[in-house]
């Protein structure tokens, strides 16, 4: 199955009842697109939304307004979560299996039904006996909100156009289990376009540790002296790595011993001191030259007023370049730092919020580490690491389960 033509009902607890059709496309893209219309508390409504991996483009309001309406760029969560966003593997069926096999007829068609309690609610697929093509799909929320989607027709080879950036306004784009809580992220969980959070390499919570685990080593480098130092800069206090730099010629690192090149970070940290005293943030792929030089780098660095800049180095012969900075919202104590590379994709998380994503060269499998710095080249500067994960895509996602 690669995509198919789909007719969506929506009821809500609310009093919003919508209905419309559209198509949702598992290859050569995961995407979907629906136009619903219908009525919001008496009044006439539409919901038009395109989904391009968990990127969703959103426009609703009064049907008289749609044509001039710009499309709000975010993750969908503002009245009901997009079915294929449990389809193209956001959720991917995750939660309690309550029945795999049980036989059902979907408009005369002889159907498996596989149903599932969710954080989400009950999720139900009904999947054609003949091919295992999705029939229908439906989601009951805990609140009783009811969408319900059904395919009628199959590879019909859609058209995807993505908006332009005039006819976008951006939203906040949150990002699942890069928000931050008082647990761990869980394995099998999903963020702004990340595969699932596989399998942790190294998972470390230092608030319940008294020495650092073998995998991670601390580095002094130190640019004034053109040396790097093993085993320096970083210890166990209080509940927390403790990173110290001296000054702006002082970088601290605490590396992982392996090298990775797809991978997920997630850092949980404290920064002290003046708005724009330090940085600290996750690299990847960073490999150095025998010179001291650095071959190729992925960095992505935070001040404690939640200035932020991602950037690069694609080789050794190219320069640094900035990819995108910004002020971010950062919390008084505890920050959720989350970076992932996926063959030429990258991106971060702050706190939940999307920073930023884009294509990068940065070819080298590198061990990534988190570092801090001063920014200062008189006054020291530290942060508190609270826990370290460096994690394992999950490919498999519902499209890999349907079948060609």
């Amino acid at each position: 199955m690669q995509d198919g033509h789909e007719r969506t009902q929506i009821h809500t607890s609310g009093g919003v009842v919508l209905t419309g059709e559209g198509w949702m496309s598992f290859r050569p893209h995961m995407a979907e697109y629906q136009l619903l219309t219908g009525s919001s508390n008496g009044s006439e409504t539409y919901l038009e939304m395109l989904t391009v991996g968990s990127v969703n483009f959103v426009k609703s309001g009064s049907p008289a307004e749609r044509s001039t309406a710009r499309w709000e760029r975010s993750i969908f969560d503002r009245l009901l979560k997009s079915p294929s966003q449990y389809l193209l593997g956001v959720t991917s069926m995750s939660g309690t299996v309550r029945s795999v096999v049980a036989p059902a007829v979907i408009g005369g068609t002889a159907t498996w039904l596989v149903t599932a309690d969710t954080p989400d609610g009950l999720q139900e697929l009904w999947l054609r006996q003949s091919d295992y093509y999705l029939v229908q799909y439906r989601l009951t929320t805990p609140n009783g909100d009811v969408t319900t989607s059904t395919l009628d027709r199959y590879n019909i080879k859609p058209s995807l156009t993505v908006p332009s950036d005039a006819e976008v306004v951006d939203g906040e784009i949150t990002c699942g289990f890069a928000t931050l809580t008082d647990n761990s992220p869980l394995i099998g969980q999903r963020a702004c376009g990340l595969e699932a959070l596989g399998a942790p390499y190294e998972s470390v919570d230092f608030t319940s540790t008294t020495k650092l685990p073998a995998s991670l080593v601390p580095y002094v480098v130190d640019y004034a002296g053109n040396e790097t130092r093993k085993n320096e800069g970083v210890t166990i206090e209080s509940g927390a790595a403790v990173f110290r730099s001296e000054s702006s010629e002082h970088e601290v690192d605490l590396v992982y011993r392996h090298d990775l090149a797809d991978v997920i970070v997630v850092a949980d940290f404290e920064q002290t001191g003046a708005a724009d005293a330090s940085m600290a943030g996750i690299s990847l792929r960073c490999s150095e030259s025998q010179d001291f030089g650095v071959r190729g780098c992925l960095a992505v660095a935070v001040r404690p007023d939640g200035g932020f800049l991602i950037s690069e180095k694609a080789s050794a012969d190219s320069q640094w370049k900035t990819v995108t900075e910004g002020m971010a919202k950062v919390n008084a104590g505890k920050n959720r730092l989350v970076v992932w590379a996926d063959g030429d994709q990258v991106g971060a998380a702050l706190n939940g919020v999307l920073l930023g994503t884009f294509k990068t060269s940065v070819p080298d499998a590198a061990s990534p580490y988190f570092f801090h710095e001063s920014l200062s080249e008189t006054t020291p500067s530290q942060v508190r690491l609270l826990s370290l994960g460096i994690y394992e895509q999950d490919l498999v996602t519902m499209a890999d389960l349907m079948g060609p």
